[in-house]
């Protein structure tokens, strides 16, 4: 009997994870649709790995229901698109005042 819930818990964990996983596949593939390719590539990788460090953080705290709700990681993703589209737009403001 004591097997069930824990057989359970670490079922719910691998699907967490698989789910975590599949979001920050989906993420990485919008930001780098996002960011252009004139941006410096260390810039570029530094945009990526920020963003997707956050997504990771936040996905980390989503329960599993959340992490299946469509329209929640629809929305979590715009913002993480919204803020690589920022970042670029501050790195090309410094590249043309430089």
């Amino acid at each position: 009997m004591n097997d069930t819930p824990t057989s359970r818990h670490a079922t719910d964990n691998r699907l967490r994870q698989a789910l975590i996983d599949a979001i920050l596949f989906r993420t990485e593939q919008e930001l780098e649709d996002a960011i252009p390719p004139d941006i410096p590539k260390d810039a570029h990788e530094a945009i990526l790995q920020d963003l997707l460090s956050n997504s990771r953080f936040v996905m980390g705290k989503f329960s599993l229901e959340q992490l299946q709700d469509n329209c929640l990681l629809d929305r979590h993703i715009e913002s993480a698109v919204a803020s690589a589209e920022y970042l670029v737009r501050r790195i090309q403001a410094q590249r043309r005042r430089s």
